[in-house]
């Protein structure tokens, strides 16, 4: 075996992971350069879960790094950021072409440069804030994986044409409630990205993490499923984003002693 002195072979699953998640987010970027928008959505779909898992393999073999760390950043601005980003322009860009008004795309334009720059101002600040050995139980600010899932959710309904379950409501992005709550939570996420509001970390449990990961499989392979667990991700992100730090804010307030008159 080779021995390169520094070198800890423990640093290599990890790395390997986080590099097939940056590879996932390329195969985004190109399927949705290409107009296949629900392939596109699958792969950050994927980069998502790898992403989850790097880290969490890392801390079990021992095998964090300041190196890992560097290498999931540059591989969550790609995967988490510019794919989801030029998804977005794509969409935008589609809706124009069919029925939209002619700006649209450069709208588009604005909103996915805000993703991208939100993106790489919270990976910026996590970067400096955050302790590669540590196994904190929340962020500060919401991940780059929020709007991330966001994004591929609806991108992933609205190609395949999914509707609400026992309706024919869709739930796309050109049209109907949907892409009301999409547009509209889509341009609040980075501002919560770069944020100082806590959000307690999804993977720190990994029961709620296998869940989740078992509602995106279903969703991406399981077409008779997905208007279900489609729903259930959807509801979880509108939770987990916006409603859960208002609720723990109202909680802290119960909680905290009033002092006496």
């Amino acid at each position: 075996m080779i021995n390169i002195p520094g070198f800890r072979w423990r640093v290599v699953p990890p790395c390997l992971l986080t590099l097939t998640a940056m590879l996932a987010g390329v195969a985004a970027i190109v399927h949705a350069l290409q107009g296949s928008l629900a392939t596109a959505a699958t792969f950050v779909f994927a980069a998502m879960l790898l992403d989850g898992v790097d880290g969490a393999v890392a801390r079990l073999i021992k095998g964090t790094s300041a190196f890992g760390m560097e290498l999931d950043s540059f591989s969550d601005a790609m995967a988490l950021g510019a794919a989801p980003a030029i998804i977005v322009y794509k969409l935008t860009s589609n809706i124009a072409l069919e029925t939209g008004p002619a700006w649209l795309p450069n709208a588009g334009a604005v909103l996915c440069a805000m993703i991208i720059i939100a993106g790489v101002c919270r990976l910026g600040r996590f970067r400096l804030t955050s302790d590669p050995h540590a196994d904190k139980g929340t962020y500060q600010g919401l991940a780059i994986g929020g709007p991330a899932g966001w994004v591929a959710i609806f991108t992933l309904c609205h190609a395949t044409g999914v509707t609400l379950p026992f309706t024919t409501i869709p739930i796309a992005v050109d049209a109907g409630p949907f892409a009301v709550l999409f547009w509209t939570v889509l341009v609040v996420l980075p501002f919560l990205e770069v944020s100082s509001i806590p959000y307690p970390k999804p993977t720190k449990s990994a029961g709620k993490f296998a869940l989740f990961a078992l509602c995106l499989a279903l969703t991406v392979a399981v077409e008779q499923a997905r208007p279900y667990t489609a729903l259930v991700l959807l509801v979880y992100g509108v939770w987990y984003a916006l409603l859960s730090p208002i609720f723990r804010r109202f909680q802290k307030r119960e909680l905290t002693p009033r002092s006496a008159s």
